[in-house]
């Protein structure tokens, strides 16, 4: 059976479950620990098949520890490369995440003032920079741009239009652009099938318009990107 066209995130703590290819699931470790055990007993036991293949050589106790000491230290020494890497790409993430809250306080208060003048492309324009930022740290080596649509109403209906695209995106995309509905594609998606709650990642656009969580567009035609 395929990849679905569309999966749904609703609930973030459940991420974990796709690391290292689904390793870190009981099942995962279950199977890894079983093949671990398996592998030590076939060359424990007695020489494995394979073994008649290997050249013949005497090698003295201290080389033998010298190595294993090296190597020891070695995996050490990745380990705590990998530590300190992990732990400031978190301290990263976590910093770029609470600016973007910070972003979104400072913009109310600014809204709650009577005297101030905040143009809503500008405010939208930041906030897609902070939200590509904080993505790019999350997701490294990934290309990430963002595009916020924004709920209004047009002839009496309601639909939800893009305002604000992050540069990495086909310029010509704003020559197409088009309102979407709110009972069309994702809209109706988030609205019907997850409260308006989760992250859809999307694996094939048309299939997904098959069955109505995705609405194609002229864009999805003319600028792929």
């Amino acid at each position: 059976m395929g990849k679905q066209p569309v999966e749904h995130f609703s609930d973030s703590k459940e991420a974990w479950n796709n690391e290292l290819f689904g390793l870190t699931r009981y099942s995962g470790i279950f199977a890894s620990g079983l093949l671990t055990v398996a592998f030590t007993a076939l060359t424990t036991t007695g020489a494995p098949w394979w073994s008649s293949f290997l050249p013949v050589k005497s090698i003295e106790l201290k080389h033998i520890v010298i190595t294993s000491m090296f190597l020891l230290g070695l995996l050490f020494t990745l380990g705590l490369w990998y530590l300190r890497r992990r732990s400031m790409r978190s301290l990263n993430v976590k910093y770029l995440l609470h600016q973007l809250a910070h972003f979104a306080r400072d913009t109310q208060v600014l809204l709650a003032k009577a005297s101030s003048e905040i143009r809503l492309k500008d405010v939208t324009s930041d906030y897609a920079g902070k939200i590509k930022e904080y993505f790019e740290e999350l997701l490294p080596n990934t290309d990430i741009q963002v595009a916020i649509r924004l709920i209004e109403t047009t002839d009496g209906k309601t639909c939800y239009k893009t305002i604000i695209r992050t540069s990495g995106l086909n310029t010509g995309r704003e020559n197409y652009t088009e309102p979407l509905a709110a009972d069309e594609g994702i809209a109706r998606f988030l609205q019907s099938e997850s409260a308006c709650r989760g992250v859809l990642i999307y694996h094939d656009l048309k299939k997904a318009a098959k069955v109505q969580a995705y609405q194609l567009t002229k864009n999805d035609e003319k600028v792929p990107r």
